[in-house]
Parts: structure tokens; sequence; C-alpha cells
């Protein structure tokens, strides 16, 4: 079985780090040499071995959280399911979601409540961007894909987080 690498290019460096998952050596690749979007190569170690890399290029990073919200209709606001919130930037969230299966290009409301001291309510509508494994990958509608209260959020945990 192929192993698989996947790696955050991220466009504010130069050089993103690419370790093989057989002998661990790294190497260092400059950014321009991929191109926008998400990409998959098959790539041959000096060791001989081969393995898959999946760039991933996103404009904001995603910070790991453990968070529970529901998923919603658009229209009505129904409760389809209970999610679990795995990864949050200002632009989008990664979640599970048991027993719903959504698709690529399919749009729901998410609502949650962020782990803050305010206990701040997102509420927001999402589209469904990428689905690996169970791991659903959903970007914020409103405000052009920009959510100024996790925004927020964000910037107090990366403080939290850089402060003793």
């Amino acid at each position: 079985m192929i192993e698989t690498v996947h790696i955050l290019i991220d466009d504010r460096s130069q050089s993103s780090s690419i370790t093989c998952p057989y002998c661990d050596r790294e190497t260092t690749v400059p950014n321009a040499q991929f191109f926008k979007g998400d990409q998959s190569f098959r790539v041959t170690c000096l060791c001989h071995n081969v393995f898959t890399l999946i760039t991933n290029r996103r404009r904001f990073q995603r910070h790991q959280v453990n968070v529970t919200g529901d998923l919603m209709l658009c229209t009505s606001h129904k409760k389809l399911a209970t999610i679990h919130i795995t990864s949050l930037s200002v632009d989008g969230i990664g979640f599970h979601s048991q027993p719903l299966k959504p698709q690529v290009g399919d749009t729901f409301t998410v609502a949650f409540t962020l782990d803050d001291a305010a206990g701040t309510v997102i509420v927001d509508d999402i589209v469904i961007c990428n689905i690996t494994d169970h791991l659903i990958g959903a970007k914020f509608l409103a405000r052009n894909g920009y959510n100024p209260d996790v925004d927020l959020y964000l910037m107090a945990e990366g403080d939290t987080n850089n402060n003793p």
C-alpha cells in the first residue's frame, strides 16, 4: 500500500517541507512549483520508495477544535444531524457527521457555540468543499466566506497559546 503525505501550502512562505514516510528524509520545495488549489503527486524518494503527496493550499490555517454543533437545512433550519467540528478557520470548518452523508456542493446552515468566555454562538451557511474518508470540509458562505466572530476567537486562542 502506498503511503500518503498531506502538506499545507502557505502562500506567505517561500517553501514547504516534505518528509518521506518511509525514511523520514526531509526535502524543502519552493512553493512556486505548486499550482493554485489542491493537487496530488506521485513522489519517488531517494530511498526508492514511492508515496503520494497531496498539497492543500489555504488562505487561512485551520486550528484543531473539539466542538459539537448542528447541521441544518438552509431554508427551514430543520436539524438534520449533530456534527463534531474538529477544525476551524475564519473561512470554514472541518467536521464529522453521522449518519448524514453530504455531497460536495451541498449547502447547509451550521450552528455551534465556541468555547470562549462569552460562549459565542456561530450560525452560518456553509458549502461542502471536500470529503475525505469521514472528514468533511466546508466553507462559510456569508460575508464572502469570512466569519469575523471566528477570527476574533482564533486570535484570542493564538494569544493564549503564545503567552505563558
